[in-house]
C-alpha cells in the first residue's frame, strides 16, 4: 500500500500497527494489526520453540487471530484494488 500511496515502500518493520498508521488504516484494523504483531514468526518463535507453540495459544485464540488477519487482508485488498482501477 505504501507503494501506491507514497510511490515507495515503507521501511521494513514487523510492527503492523505502525505500518497501518502510515497508510491510514481505520481504528478497528489498527487494533487487529496490533493484536497480530506478536505472532510474526521472527518475534513469536524467539521465546516459543515451535514444538511448544500449541501450548502457548489455544485453537480458539488462533482462530480469532486468523479472523483478524482476514479482516486486515480484506481491508488492504479493497484499498489496493480500488486504487488500481
Amino acid at each position: 500500500m505504501s507503494l501506491l500511496l507514497f510511490g515507495r515502500r515503507s521501511p521494513y518493520n514487523h510492527d503492523l500497527r505502525a505500518l497501518g498508521e502510515r497508510v491510514g488504516a481505520p481504528l478497528e484494523i489498527l487494533r487487529d494489526m496490533e493484536a497480530l504483531t506478536p505472532f510474526h514468526p521472527e518475534t513469536f518463535y524467539v521465546d516459543t520453540p515451535p514444538e511448544e507453540a500449541d501450548e502457548v495459544i489455544s485453537a480458539a485464540e488462533a482462530n480469532g487471530h486468523v479472523e483478524r488477519a482476514r479482516r486486515v487482508l480484506r481491508w488492504a485488498r479493497g484499498r489496493i484494488f480500488s486504487a488500481s482501477v
